[in-house]
This record gives C-alpha cells, structure tokens and sequence, in this order.
C-alpha cells in the first residue's frame, strides 16, 4: 500500500487515494497492536508464580484459544474502528477543519492534528502500554521469582537477571525502535 501509494498517478484517482491511506492507517496499527497483544501475553504467561505446565491441559488450552481470540479482535477491531471514525470524518467532516484527514491530497493523512491525531496518538498509548507490560514483567522477574536471596552468589544473580531483562527487551521493545 506504501508503495502504491507514492506514484503520482493514484493521487489523481480520489477513491483509490482515500483507500490506500485508510489501508496504511489500518495495518500499521493493526501491526503495532498485534505487537502489543503479544507483550500482553508473554506478561499474563509469566505473571503467576506457578509453573504454567503444572495446570490442567485442557484448561490451559481452553485459557490459551481465549486469549488468542481475544488477541485477534483487539488487534485488528480497534484499528478497523479507527478506519471508520477516518471514514466518516473524510466524507462528512467540512475539509476546512482542521481534524478532516485530508487522505485525498497525497493518500496519507494529511500533516499535523489529523496525522497526530489518527496515527500517532494511538501509537504512543501503544508504546505506553507495552512499557507498562515490560516495566511489570522486569519488576516480577527482579523483585519476585528470580530475586537473589541470602545464599546466592549476587554477582552471578545479578548478571543472570541483566541477560533475562536483555532478552525481554529484545522480544518486547525493540521493534518499537
């Protein structure tokens, strides 16, 4: 869709603009999101302090299809209601205010308070969001199951838990980069 988007032919065919600019909008979000629900998930998996494999397996299987499914509707649902508020806001909103998204100039959302509005405010709530569920699986990691006790060498705990808090950010943050 990006890269349809930039020949100049397209911004001259208003639908196809309008639709290209609301598919950008959509899977991007929806890609950040499904990012998102993944931290949530590695957070949920480690957040009891009980060995996960120690449960029933038809429960954890049963508890496992719900998250997905939940996952899978958060993800691209609140994108797709996104893409409708853009909609209706492109074809009824006047588009000499300064929310209208404008997608017909150059198949994007148009710059400053629509382009912050429709894409960057739901992307820092997500980048928020994904810290919290990185700062809660760090804390329950250091503070919790992995703390170093009286007997254990602190040196040797203390790397141990610089490699796992690594290895989170890895998995949890860096495509946030």
């Amino acid at each position: 869709f990006i890269l349809v988007s930039q020949f100049d032919a397209t911004e001259g065919i208003e639908g196809l603009c309008i639709f290209l600019g609301l598919m950008i909008q959509y899977w991007s979000l929806a890609m950040f999101l499904c990012l998102t629900t993944m931290s949530r998930s590695i957070w949920r998996t480690f957040r009891p302090l009980q060995n996960p494999l120690s449960q029933n397996p038809q429960h954890r299987q049963a508890s496992q299809l719900r998250e997905r499914q939940w996952a899978g509707g958060i993800s691209f649902g609140l994108p797709f209601l996104l893409l409708l508020v853009t909609l209706l806001l492109q074809k009824l909103a006047d588009p000499s205010q300064v929310f209208h998204p404008n997608l017909q100039k150059s198949c994007s959302l148009d710059m400053f308070l629509p382009l912050f509005l429709f894409f960057h405010l739901p992307l820092l709530l997500l980048l928020l969001l994904n810290l919290v569920f990185y700062a809660l699986l760090v804390f329950k990691f250091s503070c919790g199951i992995w703390a170093s006790g009286i007997q254990d060498d602190s040196n040797s705990v203390n790397w141990r838990n610089f490699k796992v808090v690594l290895e989170l950010f890895v998995f949890m943050g860096i495509y946030w980069l």
